[in-house]
């Protein structure tokens, strides 16, 4: 989470609001929906974030744990939400700091 953001650019709150349908990993891409407006923007992942994005949906996300919000859209879940908010995100890298 912390490198993806640190790659991209994109802000804590459209890194929490992505969602599934959102990232294409052929072309190594991911659409920030604005859901106000409706605009769009894309960022670009190199292959590596590509990776370890595939490694979180395929071993992390999938958990017992997050069984409850496991069909959620939203890439990042928790064990209480269905969405990561951005205090959760914060929360993150505040253990980094």
């Amino acid at each position: 989470m912390v490198y993806l953001i640190a790659i991209t650019g994109m802000r804590v709150q459209e890194m929490a609001s992505i969602q599934m349908k959102d990232i294409d990993f052929d072309k190594y891409e991911v659409t920030i929906v604005k859901r106000k407006g409706n605009k769009q923007r894309t960022v670009f992942l190199n292959p590596e974030a590509a990776k370890a994005i595939k490694k979180y949906i395929n071993k992390e996300r999938c958990k017992p744990e997050y069984k409850n919000h496991f069909n959620s859209p939203y890439l990042f879940i928790t064990r209480k939400s269905d969405k990561l908010s951005t205090s959760g995100v914060n929360i993150i890298f505040k253990k980094f700091n």
